[in-house]
C-alpha cells in the first residue's frame, strides 16, 4: 500500500506531462509485478514482486484523470468518471467472485499469473486508444513541482 500511495501522488505531475502514455509503464509495472509474485518462492520475491504491483496500481486513477480530462468534453467528464468508478468496483467484485476458482484449480500462482495476463489486455486495449497516446495541454502550474506545490496553496475562503 505505500508504494501504491506514493506512486499515485508522484504520478499526478507526470500524468499531466505525458498523459495516457504513462499507461504503458503503469500497466507494465502491474504485469511485470504480477508475474513475479506469482513466479517467486521466496519471501523477498512476493515483496519485490508486490511493490512493483503497487505502483503500477497506484498511477491508475492519477493517469486516468488528464486523459479524460483531454478527451471528453466537460459536460460527460462526470458520466465517465462514474462509468470508471463502477467499473473499478465491477472489477473487484469478478475477482472476488473468479479469482478463488483459479485458486482452487491451479493453485496462488495462477492467480497471479492470470492478473498479469489481464493487466497486459487492458493495456494493450487502453493504449490502442488514440485520445489516450495525445500528449495533454500543458502548463506551468500541472507539469512542474513547483507548479505542483503552488497550486496546493490553501485557496482563500469565500465564506462571509
Amino acid at each position: 500500500m505505500g508504494f501504491y500511495g506514493v506512486s499515485g501522488i508522484l504520478s499526478g505531475v507526470a500524468a499531466a506531462r505525458w498523459g495516457g502514455r504513462l499507461l504503458a509503464l503503469c500497466c507494465g509495472c502491474f504485469v511485470v509485478g504480477s508475474a513475479v509474485f506469482g513466479l517467486s518462492s521466496s519471501f523477498a520475491g512476493l515483496l519485490v514482486g508486490k511493490s512493483i504491483q503497487g505502483i503500477g496500481g497506484g498511477m491508475v486513477v492519477a493517469v486516468c484523470s488528464p486523459v479524460m480530462a483531454n478527451a471528453l468534453p466537460s459536460q460527460r467528464l462526470g458520466r465517465a468518471w462514474g462509468i470508471f468508478g463502477s467499473g473499478w468496483g465491477l472489477g473487484s467484485m469478478a475477482a472476488l467472485l473468479i479469482m478463488p476458482s483459479v485458486e482452487r484449480a491451479a493453485r496462488f500462482r495462477a492467480v497471479f499469473l492470470s492478473t498479469a495476463a489481464l493487466g497486459l489486455v487492458v493495456g494493450i486495449a487502453a493504449l490502442s486508444q488514440k485520445a489516450v497516446r495525445v500528449l495533454p495541454r500543458q502548463s506551468e502550474v500541472t507539469t512542474s513541482l513547483r507548479g505542483l506545490v503552488g497550486s496546493l496553496a490553501p485557496l482563500p475562503s469565500t465564506a462571509g
